[in-house]
């Protein structure tokens, strides 16, 4: 049927025709929304692995390198790691409040900033020479926890090892 220049479409016609605009629009939201989802996640877990792993390199790369003749753990929940070199210069690892792990010394400046999304660190001493670490990086979605074993002084007596234990 040829409508007339003047006729204009009717009810029937528009209420299709906003409908089917109205699912195209909400398939295409959906998809968009799922895609998102899909790869902040990917991308979210992969980034804390490397943050993770990122503040535990640093922390085993500065305690072997220094090789401390003391270390102390202190903090709440072991939260802070100071060790003293032979020099006598004090190096502190601590994690702050705003999800990043610090570090200060040997010089007395301002502690720097080393990794970011780091939740929680936590140092334990076993015996005079053995020092654990946890690092757990995460947010409100994800989290990753390494842990490590580290020997910070390489002249160590089978005994003390086997006697720390």
């Amino acid at each position: 049927m040829i409508k007339q220049a003047n006729a204009g479409f009717t009810l029937i016609e528009i209420l299709v025709a906003l409908f089917l605009a109205i699912l195209v629009a909400s398939s295409l939201v959906t998809v968009f929304q799922m895609s998102h989802h899909i790869f902040y996640r990917d991308f979210s877990r992969s980034e804390l692995q490397y943050m993770a792993r990122k503040a535990m390199e640093d922390i085993i790369d500065y305690v072997v390198q220094a090789q401390p003749d003391s270390l102390a753990v202190n903090g709440a929940e072991g939260s802070q790691l100071e060790f003293i070199l032979s020099s006598g210069a004090k190096i502190q690892y601590s994690q702050g409040a705003n999800y990043w792990l610090y570090r200060k010394g040997p010089d007395s400046g301002p502690p720097q900033p080393i990794v970011e999304q780091i939740a929680k660190v936590k140092f334990c001493l076993s015996g005079p020479h053995i020092l654990t670490v946890d690092v757990v990086a995460g947010n409100e979605k994800n989290s990753f926890t390494l842990t490590q074993m580290i020997v910070p002084r390489a002249e160590i007596d089978e005994n003390d090892w086997l006697n720390s234990l």
